[in-house]
């Protein structure tokens, strides 16, 4: 059992329709990101949806949160992130990342 979790869904609709970047070339990127910490991926049944989760090691709570955060200041991200949630398991809490640090500026909920 994991202790924390890192939740992403992408608008794909909006990237096909942008046409600015290929969608599997931005889903690679973002499993690339949590691929260098060494971090677990829940396979769900939609390529648009990731879920990341510790392996409970020390260093892992450091790696989600270093790999979220670099998606979320990536140039790209938040144009196309519906979701980035963060779940935290010890204190039952779950957190609306792109919420929470951009105050809802792009009317997103």
């Amino acid at each position: 059992m994991y202790r924390f979790k890192v939740e992403i869904l992408i608008d794909e609709e909006k990237v096909i329709k942008d046409d600015k970047y290929e969608p599997q070339d931005m889903y690679d990127c973002i499993r690339k990101m949590f691929k260098r910490f060494d971090l677990s991926e829940i396979k769900t049944d939609k390529p648009n949806h990731f879920i990341f989760t510790d392996k409970g090691r020390k260093q892992d709570y450091g790696g989600l949160g270093r790999a979220m955060l670099d998606l979320y200041y990536s140039e790209w991200f938040l144009d196309y992130a519906i979701k980035l949630i963060w779940h935290n398991y010890n204190s039952k809490s779950v957190e609306d990342v792109i919420k929470k640090l951009s105050g809802d500026k792009r009317g997103n909920s």
